[in-house]
């Protein structure tokens, strides 16, 4: 009892103390494969460290709940819901009045986040029995008479809907991000909405893609940060605020002045253009004599480069438009990326709808319109994993590839999505909010906003890798700056102070822990709830920043998991496993 009490005042005890626990402390005999089982379906929220489990020491609570029931239950009590589902179903009492129905199999499989909550007591709000229920959702059962949670699951089954029309919208299925959260947002949601109420505010405060601000424009006013511009557009994307016949009729303002700008670059490249389009129609069965042509027509385009000699034409038209972003013609794309992500023409055409966008004299207008751009250019470039870290290599293998994708006319790509995005706009209920970032601006802003009742959502970057570089092209879109043109990537210059570098692109674990300790710390010293979205796979250590965290501040702590998959980068890209939490800290510190 003593070596607990001193893992306890660190937050977490080893798994294989909570048997012990249970009987000296509670009285209560449970058998150890009881709780691996509780672990195996992610009731409890399991922490590994090298070899060695831990639990959260609040889930002391929710084993002594279920110990409790599970005493006084009887397989009988599921008669007198006329239940003649699954006989091969385990069952688990969950609360007074509620039972749980899952099947069994051999692999970790985690029960849907609302589980959980019935077992906190975080969706009994207005308690007293009602006629017997049977609910079946999301891969369980539940038998229940008890009227608040019947109010709470079919709160749950309105979310699911709206957040399945999410995962099937034009907008998510248009493009694809690193770390997008779009395959767990149920799991986020639920485990987040639980903590509110009808007039919580959501912070999305580095948004990245945007997909959470997604989910939350469904429920809350939501307010969306991140230190990149482009993040902060795509997000914008993702929430109510235009309409679809607006949408169209843009378009057809925009095309007049992207016309007139793609005239006079088809003049400028004219006979590029013809030999790319040439290339583009020969006979692929003679694969080593259209590489060859094809290369040595990538070889005969100038491209800017801050790290090669460059014609004295071309150093002074991009000087000329670095003083001057506006200067037409529109050639940062022609200059940049021409047959390294995008074909000439293609860039050309990025380029001319850009220069229309310009032309729009509202802001809120022309950003949608930037929105739908962007999303477009991620979706037409040849690039690995849909990130622009690096160029897709050239040869055989690809060239089939990178010629049908180089096909494509990015106007055709850009008016379909804008109208797409457009429509789904209509759809949402609430509008997502901008906020200047990085992190500390945005919380200042907000708090001169909201006093309170606001959640506040930390999706930082689990490892190392930098966004800006991932993304570098998308930034550029929106910026349009013309920036310096480094290494085969065309990058923009880290040393210049062209690109955005995170605190937590470092190889210092204890500094990452640092900074998760830092923002979480002032997330609830602006009297907000954090919830922190990271996984098992991450380079800091969860256990040791909450510890950190407990130790500052008095405040409750709330562990969910899931089961999850990150797709790894580069070439040989693979599925891997891995447990993704949402920890919730509520609490204010004075």
């Amino acid at each position: 009892m003593e070596q607990y009490m001193s893992i306890k005042n660190e937050c977490f005890i080893p798994i294989e103390q909570f048997r012990p626990i249970l009987q000296q402390k509670y009285g209560l005999d449970v058998e150890s494969a009881w709780i691996d089982e509780l672990c195996r379906i992610f009731m409890l929220a399991e922490i590994k460290q090298g070899a060695n489990r831990y639990l959260f020491d609040a889930d002391i609570e929710v084993c002594r709940k279920l110990a409790v029931l599970k005493e006084g239950f009887s397989a009988c009590e599921t008669e007198s819901y006329d239940y003649y589902g699954s006989t091969t179903a385990n069952m688990l009492k969950i609360a007074d009045d509620t039972i749980l129905l899952y099947e069994y199999c051999n692999e970790r499989k985690a029960l849907p986040v609302f589980v959980r909550n019935i077992v906190l007591g975080l969706c009994c709000k207005t308690g007293g029995e009602c006629s017997s229920r049977i609910f079946d959702v999301l891969g369980v059962t539940i038998l229940t008479k008890n009227r608040s949670v019947c109010d709470y699951i079919e709160s749950v089954i309105s979310r699911k809907e709206k957040l399945e029309y999410i995962k099937s919208s034009s907008f998510a299925n248009t493009s694809s991000f690193m770390g997008s959260k779009k395959k767990i947002l149920g799991f986020i949601a639920e485990s987040i909405i639980a903590h509110g109420n009808d007039e919580s505010k959501y912070l999305d405060i580095m948004c990245g893609s945007g997909a959470v601000s997604n989910a939350f424009a469904q429920i809350g006013p939501v307010y969306a940060s991140d230190a990149q511009s482009f993040c902060r557009i795509l997000a914008k994307m993702q929430g109510s605020g235009y309409q679809e016949s607006l949408a169209a009729s843009l378009t057809e303002s925009i095309y007049q002045n992207y016309k007139q700008h793609m005239e006079a670059m088809r003049q400028k490249f004219a006979e590029f253009l013809w030999e790319e389009e040439r290339i583009f129609y020969l006979d692929l069965k003679e694969k080593e004599t259209v590489l060859k042509q094809y290369s040595d027509f990538i070889k005969s385009f100038e491209l800017y480069s801050s790290d090669c000699v460059n014609s004295e034409e071309l150093k002074i038209l991009i000087k000329e438009r670095k003083q001057d972003h506006r200067l037409t013609p529109y050639c940062l794309f022609t200059y940049y990326f021409s047959n390294v992500y995008f074909g000439l023409a293609q860039s050309i055409q990025i380029d001319s709808i850009r220069y229309a966008i310009d032309q729009i004299e509202d802001e809120e207008t022309r950003e949608w319109a930037l929105g739908a751009l962007v999303v477009t250019v991620s979706s037409v470039g040849t690039t690995y994993s849909a990130h622009f870290a690096q160029p897709r290599h050239l040869d055989q293998r690809s060239l089939k590839y990178i010629l049908e994708k180089r096909e494509k006319s990015v106007w055709h790509e850009f008016s379909k999505r804008f109208t797409a995005i457009a429509k789904d706009s209509e759809r949402y209920r609430y509008p997502v909010t901008l906020l200047d970032g990085p992190w500390e601006k945005a919380l200042r802003e907000m708090k001169g906003l909201f006093d309170r009742n606001v959640i506040v959502y930390l999706d930082a970057p689990y490892k190392r890798e930098e966004y800006s570089r991932y993304y570098h092209v998308l930034e550029t879109l929106v910026k349009y700056d013309y920036p310096e043109s480094e290494k085969k990537g065309r990058m923009r210059s880290k040393k210049n102070g062209e690109r955005f570098s995170t605190e937590f692109s470092t190889r210092n674990t204890e500094k990452v822990e640092e900074c998760f300790e830092n923002i979480i710390l002032e997330v609830l010293r602006k009297g907000y709830i954090c919830a922190w979205s990271y996984s098992d796979n991450g380079c800091a250590s969860i256990m040791k920043v909450v510890n950190r965290i407990k130790k500052q501040c008095d405040c409750d702590v709330f562990f969910y998991s899931t089961a999850h998959y990150h797709n790894s980068q580069g070439k040989n890209a693979m599925k891997i496993p891995v447990v993704e939490y949402c920890i919730l800290f509520r609490g204010t510190i004075v």
